[in-house]
């Protein structure tokens, strides 16, 4: 004769698990979830606007330099000897303005604080300042010395850049991060 007994199903009572309990912890994992997702967003857009912005610094660089040399080429009465040393004073001048502006453009990107487990959004960090740190060297030295040209690590440290936001957009993103930095490289690159 068997004498042995049947077990019975496990329910979530034997463990102390009512069903309040298991909604309560699940509703506590959700809000983590949400609460990650929202601040990795917050993060992630404002390391975009701050690239962003140190592009701009650029740009509006790059119109500086171009204005400058407008206004030599309607200079009247000056011989090309004059005009080059216009421009290379105009060249050094601008370039000292913005090795400041874009270097502080650098130092706000670095007091960007990124969650522990955003490997991907911590090296677009690094690839972009590389690139502004390229940047900041280069009119450093361009302030001193106005014939030199662009440099070879500005366009190494661009190009990484561009690569690495190619592979950095958060999975649950609020914001178009791939368009913006889309626009971000092909205005840079061209």
């Amino acid at each position: 004769m068997f004498t042995g007994h049947l077990r019975r199903p496990i329910s979530l009572n034997d463990h102390g698990l009512s069903k309040g309990k298991i909604f309560g912890v699940v509703a506590v994992l959700v809000t983590l979830l949400v609460a990650a997702v929202t601040q990795t967003n917050m993060q992630f857009g404002k390391l975009v606007e701050s690239i962003e912005l140190s592009e701009s610094q650029m740009y509006e660089m790059f119109d500086e330099l171009e204005q400058a040399t407008d206004d030599l080429v309607e200079l009247e009465g000056i011989s090309d000897s004059q005009r080059l040393a216009y421009f290379r004073e105009d060249v050094a001048r601008i370039s000292g303005k913005y090795e400041r502006k874009i270097a502080t453009t650098g130092k706000a990107i670095r007091g960007i604080l990124l969650l522990p487990w955003n490997s991907s959004h911590r090296n677009l960090k690094t690839a972009y300042l590389r690139h502004n740190d390229a940047w900041v060297e280069h009119l450093a030295e361009r302030s001193q010395n106005p014939t030199l040209r662009q440099s070879t690590p500005i366009e190494t440290s661009w190009e990484q850049f561009c690569f690495q936001a190619a592979k950095s957009s958060p999975v649950l993103a609020f914001g178009r991060y791939d368009t913006r930095f889309t626009q971000i490289c092909t205005k840079g690159s061209n």
